[in-house]
């Protein structure tokens, strides 16, 4: 989702119309590799359809045995792929970038389904097809000549999200529609809002055995009612990242007091059905990050990390995720927490860097004074000798200027939505932000 969000606003910010196509039956036009060897059942009906249709067929040699012949009698050998095959998703994507290569595409090496050829970009999503560029119309034609499509025209809708062009050039993404529908399916219609997915000091725990076997009585489907928000967290709605990453550790035995803790949400969501992600041109197009972490906030005495991305004023990138190391403090958890966005932002260069033009580095502001001189000064702490290795990612990547690490005051971390649940007033601000 990263990737689409970012060719949105390089859209927005060159000016560039996004056109939309589908694949149609998309498996259906994946060759089988050679050492690929898949047989199947003559299907039902097969026989009459091939009378009826095909009647130039059955001047074949030995077609009378076949047709003579019982369905146990033959089998068939698949040349191409099918639906339900286990390699049909892989056998697709060979095919399709292989042909792209064919015409002087690029597969880009920060995202296998996207591909560049002299500054027209495609990105693919199984048979979903984004283009933008200035050969974007060659390119669409080229296609519809091997293979069938549906052109769709300027986008909007891309998966699952309303795409909204405004008359200044900027577009909006929501799912207002999709909040609408999970309100009538959890009968939450006329439920009252409240301003926060989640209460700001509740600490939900694991469900006692009892409370496990009174939420069962209720017949609902809490792996589904999560998985839902975390799809609508994934797309347009990264306020409610932190509430589904926490409600998602009780997967396997939810009780009642999770399942509140979800309607709640839903709650919030009735409230703000009207948010999204706004992408405008802007006076630069710099990447710049926030990172943050709570510290000890469980039992276990882990801690959450989040960051969120910016190019210019766009958001195009957030998580929220726990760190399952222990850390002895809110300095060290703050340090941990700069793995995932040094990582990031390495990752987002790289696309910059395949579809637009390189940038020399990435702003990552902190509020932790102490996470940053120990990110920035090489010398040897034995008071963090104990992290490991692969946390001092962050201290190549501010040594070779990959990154520049920023001071920023607690107040004005956007990244704070992604670690706790704050309070109505702080949770507005850093949502409207």
């Amino acid at each position: 989702m990263s990737t689409l969000r970012y060719l949105i606003a390089l859209a927005v910010e060159t000016g560039e119309e996004i056109r939309q196509a589908d694949f149609v039956t998309a498996y259906l036009n994946a060759t089988l590799e050679e050492d690929e060897t898949v047989y199947m059942n003559i299907p039902e009906g097969f026989k009459e359809w091939l009378v009826e249709t095909k009647p130039e067929t059955l001047r074949r040699e030995n077609i009378d045995n076949f047709l003579k012949g019982g369905n146990d009698d033959y089998i068939m050998k698949l040349k191409k792929s099918l639906y339900g095959l286990k390699q049909s998703a892989r056998s697709w994507y060979n095919t399709m970038a292989s042909w792209l290569e064919n015409k002087g595409f690029q597969i880009s090496e920060a995202d296998p389904c996207l591909f560049t050829n002299n500054g027209t970009i495609l990105f693919v999503w199984v048979d979903d097809i984004i283009v933008i560029g200035p050969k974007k119309e060659e390119l669409l034609n080229m296609l519809k000549r091997d293979f069938k499509i549906k052109d769709l025209g300027k986008a909007q809708h891309i998966l699952g999200m309303k795409v909204t062009h405004k008359e200044n050039g900027s577009i909006r993404l929501d799912q207002e529609h999709y909040i609408k529908a999970l309100l009538t399916k959890y009968n939450m219609e006329d439920a009252k809002t409240f301003g926060t997915p989640m209460q700001s000091n509740i600490k939900l725990d694991k469900a006692t055995e009892a409370e496990i076997e009174e939420f069962k009585k209720t017949g609902q489907d809490y792996r589904a009612a999560i998985g839902c928000l975390n799809y609508l967290s994934q797309c347009t709605r990264p306020d409610i990242t932190y509430t589904v990453g926490i409600l998602s550790q009780f997967l396997e035995n939810p009780g009642l007091k999770h399942w509140q803790a979800f309607k709640r949400c839903l709650r919030y969501l009735k409230g703000t059905q009207s948010l999204g992600l706004e992408y405008v041109k802007s006076e630069d197009f710099n990447l710049v990050g926030y990172t943050d972490s709570s510290w000890a906030e469980n039992d276990l005495k882990q801690s959450t990390c989040g960051f969120t991305y910016f190019l210019g004023k766009n958001l195009i990138s957030w998580r929220s995720k726990k760190i399952s190391a222990v850390s002895l403090s809110s300095t060290e958890a703050e340090y941990r927490a700069y793995l995932s966005a040094a990582q990031e932002a390495k990752w987002i260069r790289k696309i910059l860097e395949d579809t637009h033009k390189p940038q020399e580095y990435a702003i990552l502001f902190s509020d932790n004074q102490g996470a940053i001189k120990l990110a920035s000064n090489p010398v040897f702490h034995s008071r963090t000798k104990h992290i490991d290795v692969h946390y001092n990612y962050i201290r190549e990547a501010v040594k070779y200027k990959e990154i520049a690490l920023e001071y920023i005051p607690t107040a004005e971390m956007t990244a704070d939505i992604m670690t706790k649940a704050l309070d109505r007033v702080k949770h507005i601000k850093f949502s409207i932000n």
